[in-house]
């Protein structure tokens, strides 16, 4: 360096380190940039405000060394600089110009070197800090101004140091005149007003460093002006700062920037014009923008557009207002509200570029004119929402997930939910949770302490499960689709429940994690109802949207709970579809509540049909702790069907179409329209009534309506009413009546009916018993079979138990039998178009009016007859009983061409006086007392036929007419007088061809009309037959016509052998008889008498051919 440049050194470092002395020191110990940052962030737990005033007091007493060292950094500085260069005239100059400026700026010295107020400065008005120096531009070559601080009057000079609030009275006195802020002996503020252009230059964009107004100091920025104030460093408010409407435009707006902003207590921000007095309806917009963190204490408001974002976070402490009277936008990563946010005629929306965590725990979100929104609608990051806590009042509150999830988890919930995106997990504890649109490709969850009332479509791509602890309705016409084009997904909906676990308090965010997101425990207080029945029809469907491929459905579950509200589910109206798709399995539907009224359920679609079945459980759902995960995902119990004392029972209202199995359970159980129906070749429907109360039918279908099933199972505890199926294998029972129940299968049915009271049943085809159930009803048993049989045949017959029965097969068979009696009913018919058959163990009877008919009649008592009414058998009848059978038990009119009666164990007939006679609509009969007699009466006809009998004592029989002898006859005749005895009053007594004819004692074969109206009479005994008696004692045999007399010996006719042994003897008779080719052969032995008595002509008497008579054989 040469002497010249020398010369100049200490002029250049007497300028520079005037410029100093007249800059102001504002950096503490601290100093050194980003110090203070790093002490504030050592004190989290302090507000901005308290942080800066405690770390004021700590470095106080360091300002003045502070300062002096600053000077000596400056002076060093200018030496190494003027020894490392050489002063140029151009230099000196510049620098001349440098120290000129900064005596004419009002100017503030931070650790960055000097600053004019315009670049910004830390601009505390709390602080008494004399940190500001006034340049002589601000007031002028020479000049002074007057302000007031404290109760003094201050004369303030270029280059005074004064405080931040002093230079703001500076700058008013200079634009009006007079001073507006108030300031205490140190020259901090303490009320009063400012406006922020006062700190600045005209026209200038507002910038500050820090940034503090003190409580009961009102700053104004004026929207004439620039409406941008940035803050380099914190904005801390304990006053006002109020935004001022523009002069010339109606909607403005201005920005507050900072690094942080901080709103104390009591403190205000705002646009509105109630806060600043003015005296109009200009809309200013708010906009706070900071780099960390908004907190606020007092008051936000704005009377425009309200917008507050942080790069960290926004906190909105209790007590703390953010309002707007229009939209409230908020974007940070995280939200803390303990106080109120608000958007008074329009929404609030809430997002954060990255994840976004929302803890509203004692805080009130509110748009009461609009809506409450996490998220835009154009979010498709996949970033997770998190909200926990507080209440949310809106008319709206929408959710966008994105491709993240999203966790709600609140108190009060007054919006519409709309939700958008991948997943969403949503917790209330609202009086009413309105659910509008939603669309999501993941699970979602919804539960509230409260009602849930849907009002929009609910699309999801994974399982949904809605939980309330009150009731679930439904408003208009929408639709709930739970499936992706891979699968369908499970659906619960459950009402009325006591919610134990997850709510609006939990201490962690997010709310919801992989865990267990719900429980519940029994029925609330109130119970709930599901009602999809209110204003129009639900649509539910968990099939996959692609129905293609091999694709599952799922599962969907509704439960209510009864409380002081019934537990109810009406779906009237509505309709569930759960079908798989290709091979895939079908998905099953359970509705579980003391009342249900069902509407169309279809789970088929696959060709899996052993799955998709339908559970309507009328009843209370079962205690017990049933756990969700956050996805939906049951992870603990279940929801099963717990008591059913209270149920009202089920009523289905539409087609019920399942793959295998459909189970209804209730009160009541009615089919009003529609029809049940199993595509499973092997399917079952059960359906259990368990009404006890005998006032009403517990299991009824409506007129049409039908069971389409392979078995039908069917349990009342009372009646049971017009049931309709095409079931196989049928199982009703009831404690009750069984009344027109409708078989509409052609095939044979497996019908086991079991009937307290009566049972009423057609079937289309053939019905039969099982094996082991008999059809049981103790009043009446009414079985119809229109183009079938009852029973299959005499070895597989229908069983039944009834007291009173009417059997109807028209084109079939009747085969029934019962191990009790029974009795035919009155004014009814029985009718078989073949064969009808009814074997009983005990007594037979009918009722007068009772008419049964067939081609074949086959009744077997093993008890008594009391048969009354008509009884018609086209081919033939037969009728048994262990008891006598006479024209006192068989009363009732006969009609056939052959008849047989049995008597197990008393007679036909009492004696022979008291004869049984067939009536005349019996051609032939057949008798059989298989332990006594037989004694019977032909009816008035000219020709009868005795279609053979058995006596175990006496066989007698008379005859008015012509009688023939059909088959063999015998009698046992144990006792002495008996025998066998056919005789006929008139005509011709004929002894068919191969009859035999046996008696133990005596048989006779007689025309009894006296001789002289005998002489047409004839006694025909036909070829090949026999006539023996075989007794240990004696045994005649006599064939009679005519008077009887002494017996004549007579001759021997032709074509007859004769032969007496031991004392017999052989009476042909004065006329003898006429006999036929080949030999006919009679025998008398052991003192027994063969007498033929026939004293009219040979030929009144004749023997057919290979005749053979025998005479106690």
């Amino acid at each position: 360096m040469n002497g010249r440049s020398i010369g100049f050194v200490r002029p250049l470092a007497s300028l520079l380190l005037l410029a100093g002395s007249l800059t102001i020191f504002c950096a503490p110990v601290f100093a050194e940039q980003g110090q203070f940052a790093q002490f504030r962030a050592s004190h989290a737990d302090l507000s901005g405000r308290e942080a800066r005033q405690l770390y004021h007091s700590l470095n106080g007493d360091n300002r003045l060394s502070r300062a002096d060292r600053l000077s000596a950094k400056l002076e060093d500085r200018i030496e190494n600089r003027v020894s490392s260069i050489q002063i140029r005239s151009s230099d000196i100059q510049v620098l001349q110009r440098h120290d000129l400026n900064l005596q004419r700026r009002t100017t503030q010295l931070t650790d960055r070197g000097e600053v004019g107020l315009r670049a910004g400065v830390d601009f505390d008005l709390s602080s008494s800090e004399a940190n500001v120096v006034i340049g002589s531009k601000l007031l002028g070559p020479g000049s002074s101004i007057k302000i007031t601080v404290g109760d003094m009057v201050k004369e303030v000079n270029a280059g005074d140091h004064v405080t931040a609030s002093e230079y703001v009275a500076v700058k008013q006195v200079l634009a009006t005149g007079h001073q507006d802020i108030q300031m205490n002996t140190k020259g901090a503020a303490v009320g009063g007003q400012f406006d922020l252009s006062q700190i600045s230059s005209k026209n200038d964009q507002v910038r500050a460093d820090d940034f503090v107004i003190p409580e009961n100091v009102i700053g104004y920025a004026d929207l004439g002006r620039k409406s941008t104030f940035q803050v380099e460093g914190d904005l801390t408010n304990s006053g006002s700062l109020i935004a001022l409407p523009s002069e010339t435009r109606r909607h403005t707006g201005i920005v507050f920037g900072a690094r942080s902003i901080l709103n104390n207590s009591g403190a205000i921000i705002s646009t509105s014009p109630v806060d600043s007095g003015a005296m109009t309806d200009a809309t200013i917009d708010l906009t706070l923008l900071a780099r960390n963190n908004v907190e606020n204490y007092g008051t936000i408001s704005s009377s425009g557009d309200l917008t507050i974002s942080a790069g960290n976070i926004v906190v909105n402490h209790s007590g703390g207002t953010v309002s707007s009277s229009a939209g409230v936008s908020m974007e940070a990563p995280s939200l803390v509200n303990a106080g109120l946010i608000e958007s008074q005629n329009s929404s609030v929306q809430i997002d954060s570029v990255g994840t976004l965590n929302v803890d509203n725990r004692d805080g009130v979100i509110a748009a009461a004119q609009g809506a409450i929104a996490l998220r835009g609608q154009d979010y498709r990051g996949s970033f997770d929402t998190n909200l926990v806590g507080g209440d949310l009042l809106s008319r709206e509150f929408n959710v966008n997930a994105g491709h993240g999830t999203a966790n709600i988890d609140v108190r009060e919930l007054t919006g519409k939910l709309n939700q958008t995106g991948l997943a969403s997990h949503v917790s209330a504890i609202t009086d009413e949770l309105v659910i509008g649109q939603i669309c999501l490709t993941g699970d979602p969850t919804i539960k509230n302490v409260g009602d849930i009332t849907l009002t929009g479509d609910l699309v999801v791509g994974e399982a949904l499960t809605i939980i309330s602890s009150g009731s679930i309705s439904s408003i208009g016409d929408l639709s709930i689709i739970v499936g992706d084009n891979t699968s369908g997904f499970p659906l619960t909906i459950v009402a009325g429940a006591n919610i134990t676990t997850g709510g609006a308090d939990t201490p962690s965010i997010p709310p919801v994690g992989a865990g267990v997101a719900t429980s519940i425990n029994g029925a609330s207080a109130t119970g709930g109802r599901i009602d999809f029945d209110n204003s129009g029809s639900v649509t539910i469907s968990t099939r996959s949207t692609s129905l293609t491929g091999n694709r599952d459905g799922g599962d969907v579950i509704l439960a209510a709970f009864e409380g002081s509200t019934p537990g109810a589910i009406d779906l009237d109206g509505s309709s569930i579809f759960t079908g798989g798709v290709g091979t895939g399995s079908n998905g099953d539907v359970t509705f579980i509540a003391n009342t249900i009224f069902a509407n169309l359920i279809d789970t088929t679609g696959s060709t899996n049909t052993l799955t998709g079945a339908i559970s309507l459980q009328g009843a209370q759902p079962a205690n017990g702790v049933v756990s969700w995960a956050a996805d939906g995902q049951l992870t603990a119990g279940s929801l099963s069907a717990g008591s059913f004392a209270a149920s009202t029972g089920v009523i289905v209202s539409s087609d019920l179409t399942a793959g295998a199995q459909i189970d209804l359970r209730g009160d009541i159980v009615g089919v009003v329209s529609g029809n049940l129906r199993t595509v499973n070749p092997f399917g079952s429907i059960s359906i259990e009534g368990l009404d006890t109360s005998t006032s009403r039918d517990t299991i009824e279908f409506a007129l049409g309506s039908t069971a389409f099933t392979e078995s039908l199972l069917l349990n009342s505890a009372d009646n049971i009413a017009s049931i309709r199926t095409n079931a196989t294998f049928i199982s009703a029972q009831a404690v009750g009546a069984i009344s027109n129940f409708i078989s509409v299968n052609p095939e044979p049915v497996v019908f086991s009916g079991s009937a307290g009271d009566f049972i009423d049943a057609n079937f289309v085809g053939s019905v039969v018993s099982d094996s082991i159930n008999p059809v049981t009803a103790p009043s009446r048993l009414t079985l119809i079979s229109a183009e079938g049989s009852i029973g299959l045949a005499a070895n597989s017959p229908l069983i039944f138990a009834s007291n009173i029965i009417e059997l109807q097969a028209p084109k079939g068979n009747v085969f029934v039998q019962s191990a009790g009696g029974t009795t035919f009913r009155g004014g009814t018919q029985n009718i078989a178009g073949g064969t009808y058959s009814l074997v009983v163990g005990s007594n037979l009877s009918a009722f007068a009016g009772a008419e049964i008919s067939g081609k074949r009649v086959v009744l077997n008592s093993s008890g008594n007859l009391n048969l009354v009414g008509s009884y018609s058998a086209t081919e033939s009848m037969s009728i048994t009983s262990d008891g006598i059978i006479n024209n006192a038990t068989i009363s009732g009119t006969l009609t056939t061409p052959s008849l047989t009666v049995t008597s197990l164990s008393q007679s036909i007939g009492t004696d022979a006086a008291t004869r049984f006679n067939a009536g005349i609509g019996v051609k032939a009969v057949e008798a059989i007392s298989l332990t006594d007699s037989v004694f019977l009466a032909a009816p008035a006809l000219k020709t009868f036929t005795l279609a053979g009998g058995f006596a175990q004592n006496r066989f007698d029989y008379l005859g008015t007419g012509s009688t023939t002898v059909s088959k063999d006859i015998t009698a046992q005749a144990l006792v002495a007088g008996d025998g066998l005895f056919l005789r006929t009053g008139t005509g011709t007594l004929t002894v068919g061809s191969g009859v035999n004819l046996l008696s133990q004692r005596d048989l006779l074969l007689a025309v009894t009309a006296p001789t002289a109206q005998a002489s047409k009479s004839k006694i025909i005994v036909g070829k090949n037959a026999t006539i023996i008696t075989s007794s240990n004692i004696t045994g005649d045999v006599t064939i009679s016509i005519g008077d009887p007399g002494a017996p004549v010996l007579g001759v021997k006719p032709k074509n007859v052998s004769a032969a007496t042994t031991t004392g017999g003897t052989i009476f042909f008779g004065a006329a003898g008889l006429k006999a036929k080719s080949p030999s006919n052969t009679l025998f008398a032995t052991n003192g027994a008498n063969l007498t033929i008595n026939n004293p009219i002509k040979s030929n009144n008497i004749s023997l057919g051919g290979g005749v053979v008579i025998v005479a106690d054989q």
